[in-house]
């Protein structure tokens, strides 16, 4: 136990081994769980490249700071991007004005949690592209519906603004009514789907240049924040149709797709070696007379 585990070295020889009896057993045993490391190191090291290769795209499919054109593009396409700040995208009626929760006196307390009800959204439930609603907590319907801002609904992007600062995520379609946002989250509504791809402002938040432009404004550290009127004032390039918006959002979407598939084949293979381990040894309580 305590932060300065050990184990001394009279302890450790005091414990005992359960041991095959032919060393063929031990070395086929060993050679299965070997091989099984093998591919797991290895499928380690696909997702890796796949997350590489998804950083390079951030960087190549976005307008360096000063250019008008990405180092990557589509042969379809052509023409020059255009840079405008969010708050110019809001006047333009392309949209919505931004919103957090921020529910001043009456925000939420951790009494009135609930185990079943609307999510209440916290910075840290956003991770990786993905909104944890299983781990995320929740308010009553009725105590959400007192509550004045920060409804979020599917096909919102979120952003987080607080503390962790830039984690970005999609409403994708759920149970709920709606979604309920701390002070830490802010939603951005497209309004007119003509002009602007919720997809690709997801892709273009998640792109390096915006990446740093909002670390700069948040000063950083744990107390990192960039208010609502801060967010107004970052530029945002955009293709100069939607078509352009729509494929760069698709490719992304493709590698997150693969990206998740291969996450979810190393757990899987985490488990199967898990299983495997328990399989393989016997339980040392069977061994105790």
């Amino acid at each position: 136990g305590s932060t300065r585990r050990r184990i001394g070295l009279s302890i450790l020889k005091n414990l005992s081994m359960t041991v095959p009896k032919s060393k063929e057993e031990q070395q086929k045993i060993a050679k299965c769980l070997s091989s099984l490391d093998n591919l797991i190191t290895a499928e380690t090291k696909k997702l890796e490249y796949l997350k590489h290769h998804k950083e390079g795209l951030l960087q190549q499919l976005f307008p360096a700071n000063g250019e008008t054109k990405p180092q990557f593009r589509f042969p379809e396409f052509e023409g020059d991007w255009t840079t405008i700040l969010i708050e110019e995208l809001v006047k333009n009626n392309v949209l919505y004005p931004q919103k957090d929760g921020n529910h001043g006196n009456i925000h939420p307390k951790s009494s009135d949690f609930v185990n079943k009800g609307i999510p209440f959204i916290m910075a840290s439930d956003i991770r990786n592209g993905k909104i944890n609603y299983s781990k995320c907590k929740h308010i009553s319907k009725k105590q959400a519906n007192n509550l004045q801002k920060g409804f979020a609904k599917e096909e919102d992007v979120l952003l987080t603004h607080k503390g962790t600062v830039g984690e970005v995520a999609i409403i994708e379609k759920n149970e709920f009514p709606y979604l309920m946002l701390t002070p830490q989250v802010t939603y951005y509504r497209v309004k007119d789907k003509s002009k602007l791809s919720n997809k690709f402002l997801l892709s273009f938040f998640r792109c390096d240049n915006f990446q740093k432009a909002l670390l700069k404004l948040s000063g950083g550290g744990t107390r990192a924040y960039v208010g609502i009127t801060a967010q107004g004032k970052l530029d945002i390039s955009i293709p100069p149709t939607i078509d352009e918006q729509k494929k760069i959002a698709s490719c992304f979407s493709s590698v997150e797709d693969l990206i998740q598939k291969q996450t979810t084949k190393i757990e899987a293979l985490q488990t199967h070696k898990k299983a495997l381990m328990q399989q393989l040894f016997p339980n040392v309580n069977s061994l105790i007379i």
